[in-house]
C-alpha cells in the first residue's frame, strides 16, 4: 500500500469514526425533541384511557385542529383525532383501544378531508406515523393480509431493533427518507382507497355488533377544493357506505382560502375565533 492508499484509507476511517461517534449522537440529540409524529402518540395514548363519555370522535389533523387534548376538558366528545397518514386502519386501531375500556360508548364520528380517504399506506409519512406507533406485536391481530402486504414492500424497514430505534428517535426516519409512495400517491381526486374500504367495513361491523352509532363527517376545507366528488360519491355508492356517508357532503364547510395558513389547517387567529361556530355547524345534522 503506497502512501497516497494509506493517507486516504485513515481519512476514510476517521470520517466514519466521526458520523458514527460523533455526527450520529447530535443528530438524535436534536431532532429526539422534536418528534414529528407525537399527534398519533398524543391519540394512542388516550385511546387507552377509562372515560365516561359515550360519544367518540376519530379524524385527521384538520378535524384535530378542532378536536384535541388541550381543548378535551370541556368538550362533550371524548377526542381521538390525529392525522391522516394513520389511515383509516389506525383509526380502527384506536378506536378497539377505546372500546376494550368504555363500554358506554354510543356513538363514534370519523371526521376526514376527502383526499384523506386515499391513503393506502402509501405516503411518505407511512412509516413515520403508521408503522412507527402501531406496528406493534399487541396490534398484529389488527392488520389484513391486505395491510401487511403493502408494509412489507420494505421489509428490513420493520426489523424489530429498527423500529424500536426510530420509534425513540422517528426523525431518524425522516433523514433516512424511508418513503411508501407510489404511483397512486399524487393522485389528486379524491376517492377510497382499497385500505379505507376495507378498514371502513370493519369498522361498520365492529360497531353494528356493539349497537354503536357510527357516521363520517368532513373536516373543513378551502372554497379552492369545492367540487362534486363524483369518484368518492360512486365508492362510497358501489361499496355499500350510504348509511355512514348519509351527512358526509352536507356536513363539509368551505372557508375562504385567506382562512387557512397551509391551504389545509386554518390559522390560529381564525380557529380561536371560530372554532364553536365551526363545531356547530358539523354537528347541526
Amino acid at each position: 500500500m503506497n502512501n497516497n492508499y494509506k493517507v486516504y484509507f485513515y481519512k476514510t476511517i476517521k470520517c466514519m469514526l466521526l458520523y458514527f461517534i460523533v455526527i450520529i449522537p447530535v443528530i438524535y440529540i436534536i431532532t429526539g425533541r422534536l418528534k414529528p409524529n407525537v399527534d398519533v402518540y398524543e391519540a394512542i395514548t388516550a385511546s387507552q384511557k377509562q372515560t365516561t363519555y359515550s360519544t367518540v370522535l376519530l379524524g385527521d389533523s384538520v378535524s384535530r385542529q378542532l378536536f384535541n387534548i388541550r381543548n378535551q376538558e370541556n368538550s362533550q366528545y371524548y377526542h381521538l383525532n390525529s392525522n391522516q397518514a394513520i389511515g383509516v386502519i389506525g383509526n380502527y386501531i384506536l378506536l378497539n383501544n377505546y372500546l376494550a375500556n368504555n363500554p358506554q360508548t354510543k356513538k363514534v364520528y370519523l371526521i376526514m378531508r376527502p383526499t384523506s380517504f386515499n391513503n393506502n399506506l402509501n405516503q411518505k409519512w407511512t412509516y413515520t406515523y403508521f408503522i412507527l406507533p402501531f406496528f406493534k406485536e399487541k396490534n398484529k391481530k389488527y392488520f389484513s393480509e391486505t395491510s401487511l402486504k403493502k408494509l412489507n414492500v420494505k421489509r428490513k424497514l420493520l426489523n424489530k431493533y429498527l423500529l424500536n430505534i426510530f420509534e425513540l428517535n422517528p426523525k431518524f426516519s425522516l433523514l433516512l427518507k424511508i418513503d411508501y409512495s407510489d404511483e397512486m400517491t399524487d393522485i389528486k381526486e379524491a376517492y377510497l382507497s382499497d385500505i379505507s374500504i376495507e378498514y371502513l367495513k370493519k369498522i361498520k361491523k365492529l360497531l353494528q355488533e356493539k349497537n354503536i352509532e357510527f357516521y363520517v363527517l368532513a373536516s373543513p376545507l378551502s372554497i379552492k377544493e369545492k367540487n362534486e366528488y363524483i369518484l368518492l360519491r360512486r365508492n362510497i355508492k358501489d361499496n355499500h357506505f350510504e348509511d355512514i356517508f348519509v351527512y358526509y357532503f352536507d356536513s363539509i364547510q368551505y372557508y375562504s382560502e385567506n382562512n387557512f395558513d397551509d391551504g389545509v389547517h386554518f390559522s390560529k387567529k381564525f380557529l380561536e375565533n371560530n372554532r364553536e361556530k365551526i363545531i356547530d355547524n358539523l354537528f347541526r345534522y
